[in-house]
């Protein structure tokens, strides 16, 4: 670069005393040099020396021109025909140029070009495939770009999928890319039209639309039913083009086909469901997994044969089923009287029913004859009280059936069977009142068996007395019990009494305590006219519960028969009514072993039948 250099030479100075005039001239003095001048001399010009030089209208950032001592100019405007080069600078202005680099011509650098164009990273010779460039029309091209803040793009803009990440919300998807559901019921109206009703169409994003009632009109061919949001948001639309349906701000909601008997259409998303023919079903593709319970009545079934219907029918409910000579209903066996199991139909001349095996137990009708062969006769009978296998049984005035005691079964009371099943109380019971009964074990060959006397046990009782009452005539004499912890049903009563003249001893038993309670069961005992133990036997056992309180109730049909008491407490949870403290002298009992048979007569000789082997009793066709 050129220096600058400062070519002022010394100025020779005049002093002159007094003042020049023209009138009065002076002759010229010898000049002398100032040494302290700011303009000095040097071998390369005249240079300033300290201070400034500048223009007699300088003002610091407004006028004029300045240079001082250090080197530092101050100017309007300055034309260079070279380089300017420096280490820093700032420019308030506009700064025009041909182009602009910075930092050499290598892959480091920055240029500007003259079009306006900017690169980075390539030499000038190489900036059509620089790293980063932006052209004078604004299109960015980088390698790589990081965004901290949103990016604003216009309308026809795309980014590959490749460079996406996250999730993309909804709303910024066209409604025609968003999942959707609908809730406008789809009926059919006629061959050719099909209908909808108004519901709502719901997009991903949340937005609904609220769609009016429509129909397709009379369709002569397939019809696309579609939403349009540039047409109407309230709206479906109708078009026979699917290409019509499909498209931005558009949604395919259900196709229709008009039909020769009735028109068929498909929601495809939603609510409204399907209406199809039977052309488009394909053979044995429907199960009963597809069909809805209760959803095909008779009037849409027609066939020639219930055969036709391969599926299990479950109960068939009728007004009248008819057999005709060539029909019949049968399950195992496979005609008339053949097999095992049961035919009714038409067979050879007649109408004829079997049932059971021919070479056992049967019965037949073969149109003019009932014929009957069974080893054994088995009925269903409600318990009384808890039964169990192998106990004789009666039939007593309630309908119900009690195991049997030899004891009070007698008079009217007759044997029934024998039980086959265990059942609870108010169950049905099996009992077998004919035949042969099996599975039984240790028995006599040809031994006569008979009904046994049960066993009694007691569960309450007062042993002892010391005092008496009269029992009377009214029921105003009780005594209640509580009953003992596994005790299901009562059989007898017994009392202690006293009195020289016989008369009939009635004794209730009721509920709770007192003679308030319901009335369980009666019995009428004569006493002989001596002390002792009167027994009053219920004839059938009386069910109770454990841990209950009951009371019985004493009646005379005299007065002369006195009930035996203890003045102090004997019976558990119990009192008479005398006091809290006095109990009766009776006791509770409860029986085991009932309906037992054996060879021994027992009370009232019930025989119940004969054993024809050690496991077989085959029971008396006439049981007494």
């Amino acid at each position: 670069m050129n220096e600058i250099q400062y070519n002022y030479y010394p100025i020779t100075i005049e002093v002159k005393t007094g003042e020049p005039s023209a009138e009065n001239p002076q002759a010229n003095t010898p000049a002398v040099v100032l040494e302290n001048t700011n303009i000095l001399n040097s071998a390369n010009g005249s240079v300033v020396g300290t201070g400034t030089v500048q223009s007699p209208n300088f003002a610091p950032g407004a006028a004029g021109w300045r240079l001082d001592s250090n080197g530092n100019i101050e100017a309007n405007d300055g034309n260079f025909r070279g380089d300017i080069t420096g280490a820093t600078g700032t420019f308030s202005g506009t700064v025009s140029g041909g182009s602009l680099d910075i930092g050499g011509d290598d892959a480091t650098s920055f240029h500007v070009d003259s079009g306006g164009g900017i690169w980075s990273g390539a030499s000038i010779a190489n900036k059509a495939t620089a790293p980063f460039k932006v052209s004078n029309a604004g299109v960015l091209d980088a390698t790589g770009v990081n965004v901290s803040g949103a990016i604003t793009a216009g309308v026809g803009s795309s980014v590959a999928a490749a460079y996406l990440s996250g999730v993309i919300a909804q709303a910024n998807l066209n409604v025609s890319n968003r999942g959707w559901v609908q809730t406008s019921a789809f009926s059919v109206t006629d061959a050719d039209t099909v209908a909808w009703g108004s519901g709502t169409f719901t997009s991903a994003d949340g937005t609904a639309y609220s769609i009016s009632a429509g129909n397709t009109g009379n369709m002569s061919a397939k019809t696309y039913i579609y939403l349009d949001t540039a047409v109407s948001t309230t709206a479906y639309q109708v078009t026979t083009t699917v290409t019509t349906a499909l498209g931005v701000g558009k949604v395919l909601v259900a196709v229709a086909q008009n039909g020769a008997v009735e028109a068929t259409y498909k929601v495809l998303q939603g609510q409204g469901g399907e209406n199809i023919d039977a052309a488009n079903i394909v053979a044995g593709s429907i199960t009963g997994n597809e069909i809805a319970a209760s959803t095909i009545t008779s009037g849409k079934i027609s066939v020639s044969q219930l055969s036709a219907i391969a599926a299990d029918l479950g109960a068939i409910t009728a007004g009248t089923i008819t057999v005709d000579s060539a029909g019949y209903i049968r399950g195992g066996q496979t005609a008339y009287n053949t097999g095992t199991g049961f035919f009714l139909g038409y067979s050879g001349t007649a109408y004829k029913f079997s049932i059971g095996v021919p070479t056992g137990d049967y019965l037949l009708w073969d149109g003019s004859i009932l014929t009957m062969s069974a080893s054994k006769i088995i009925k269903l009978f409600p318990a009384g009280i808890s039964l169990t296998p192998g106990q004789v049984v009666y039939i007593a005035t309630d309908g119900k059936v009690y195991s049997g005691d030899a004891y009070n079964v007698a008079g009217s009371r007759k044997v029934l069977g024998i039980c086959l099943s265990t059942t609870a109380k108010d169950e049905s019971a099996q009992i077998q009142t004919f035949g042969t009964i099996v599975n039984l074990s240790s028995l006599t060959i040809g031994s006569i068996y008979y009904l046994g006397n049960a066993t009694h046990t007691v569960d309450q009782e007062c042993t002892t007395h010391n005092n008496y009452i009269s029992i009377g005539e009214s029921e105003t004499h009780w005594q209640s019990f509580t009953t003992g912890g596994s005790i299901t049903h009562i059989s007898r009563i017994t009392a202690y009494l006293d009195g020289a003249i016989a008369e009939n001893i009635t004794l209730r038993l009721r509920t709770g305590e007192g003679t308030g309670g319901s009335l369980l069961g009666t019995v009428v005992s004569s006493y002989p006219g001596s002390i002792g133990t009167v027994i009053f036997q219920f004839d059938n056992p009386i069910p109770v519960s454990a841990s209950t309180q009951y009371t019985m109730t004493f009646q005379s049909s005299g007065t002369a028969t006195n009930l035996c008491q203890k003045t102090t407490s004997a019976i558990s949870g119990g009192r008479n009514d005398q006091s809290a403290l006095y109990d009766y002298r009776v006791a509770t009992y409860y029986s085991t072993n009932r309906g037992a048979v054996g060879t021994s007569a027992g009370t009232t000789s019930k025989i119940i039948g004969v054993a024809t082997s050690a496991t077989e009793l085959h029971l008396s066709n006439v049981i007494t």
